[in-house]
């Protein structure tokens, strides 16, 4: 009875430790980062930057103004014969400039799947800092257990030392234990103050007052098929995508270089007038690039090589990329299902019949049916177990995030709706 009495109270003092911080709720932390981190907020000025660029490719060139004094016979201006004033304009060919605002707006949309691409790594670092404070806390808690659970041990060692059943040294061990456990809490301590900075630092949020208590779901539930992940990736997943439109923007600068065979235009209006004649009238000007001449070819033809030669490139690169991303996902995907038949074999059976082993050498060593040094040792399997299953939740929660990046999603339910 007394044994069940140490349980229930350590399993009260749990439920009082979680209340004494705030909780963080993962959703509202990954709002918080997409909105103020400042790394991410850089990404989207870039894509505001490239965006500004359309305008300015689909612009005039700026034009030219000149002033001529022209027949002077001693360089003197008040002796030209007349002062002309010229402007001109570039006018390039009209297909160079739509296909030139098409590779503008492909690097838009490619800044746009880095700025998904850095999100959704935001995301995964929030994450993975997350369950690594969730681990942390829980160490802290089974610490404080235990420390209440060995407190209650050496009420009893004390007891039984008294009336002579048990020698001082079991006392002492008790003792030292104790001791043990508050300064591995220590440690626990100073990590949790280490993983709550790098919280903060990616939410952009002052470190110095940011806590709380992370949480994890009490089921883990991942019912998905390999095949439905690696369709969704290679559709979703935002480095991909960039790739692919690379292979687009290489396609698109092969049809500028040969657009490059094609002349471009310059006209201008010029008005003449001649101080020494009294005359004034007007000219027009029309003149085209030669890009087809035998001195200017060969370096168009280099530009058309150079192009496809970029295109292969991207091609293999996109490949590749593509080929890494359906091998990562099966990576993951295999380490998820290991972690959780070994998360279910720790629930379900390791640490209930840990437990069970616990309460029944403490009653044996009450009754004197076993001595200390085997109440420790199984108490020492039991928080070794239970270690173990907190890290390999921690170890599916951030395997999981990194799937999750990989895919390009914010949360892995997002499947079932595609």
């Amino acid at each position: 009875m007394k044994t069940k009495i140490i349980f229930i109270y350590i399993f009260l003092l749990g439920i009082l430790h979680s209340q004494e911080k705030p909780i963080l709720f993962l959703d509202q932390l990954i709002d918080q980062a997409l909105l103020k981190n400042l790394s991410l907020n850089s990404y989207s000025m870039e894509i505001r930057a490239l965006e500004s660029k359309i305008a300015q490719i689909r612009s005039l060139e700026n034009p030219e103004l000149a002033f001529k004094l022209m027949e002077m016979p001693r360089l003197r201006p008040d002796e030209a014969m007349f002062a002309n004033l010229e402007l001109m304009q570039m006018i390039r060919f009209p297909a160079k400039i739509s296909t030139e605002v098409r590779m503008a707006q492909i690097e838009v949309d490619r800044a746009q799947q880095i700025f998904n691409e850095k999100s959704v790594d935001i995301i995964m670092h929030v994450k993975i800092a997350y369950y690594e404070l969730w681990m942390i806390q829980q160490n802290m808690k089974l610490n404080q257990q235990n420390v209440e659970l060995m407190k209650q041990v050496l009420e009893i060692t004390r007891l039984q030392y008294s009336v002579g059943k048990t020698s001082q040294q079991d006392v002492l061990l008790a003792e030292i234990e104790i001791a043990k456990l508050e300064k591995e809490f220590l440690r626990y301590q100073e990590m949790e103050e280490t993983t709550l900075a790098m919280l903060a630092s990616l939410l952009n949020q002052d470190i110095s007052n940011f806590t709380g208590l992370a949480t994890a779901p009490d089921m883990i539930s991942f019912n998905f098929e390999i095949e439905q992940i690696q369709a969704y990736a290679l559709k979703k997943c935002s480095k991909l995508r960039s790739d692919s439109l690379m292979v687009e923007r290489e396609k698109t600068m092969h049809k500028l270089s040969k657009l490059e065979y094609l002349p471009d235009m310059k006209v201008g209006i010029e008005y003449v007038s001649s101080p020494m004649t009294g005359f004034r009238g007007w000219s027009l000007q029309a003149g085209i690039t030669l890009p087809f001449s035998l001195w200017t070819l060969s370096k168009a033809n280099a530009k058309v090589q150079e192009a496809e030669a970029n295109i292969i490139k991207s091609e293999l690169i996109y490949n590749n990329e593509r080929n890494m991303l359906l091998s990562k996902v099966r990576e993951y995907y295999a380490k998820l299902r290991s972690l959780i038949e070994q998360w279910e074999l720790y629930d379900k059976k390791i640490i209930p019949l840990a437990e069970q082993s616990l309460q029944l050498t403490l009653t044996n060593y009450q009754t004197g049916k076993t001595d200390f040094l085997m109440l420790l040792d199984t108490y020492r399997m039991l928080t070794m177990e239970k270690m173990e299953a907190i890290m390999i939740r921690m170890k599916f929660e951030q395997t999981l995030a990194n799937l999750e990046k990989e895919i390009g999603c914010r949360d892995i339910e997002e499947i079932l709706s595609y």
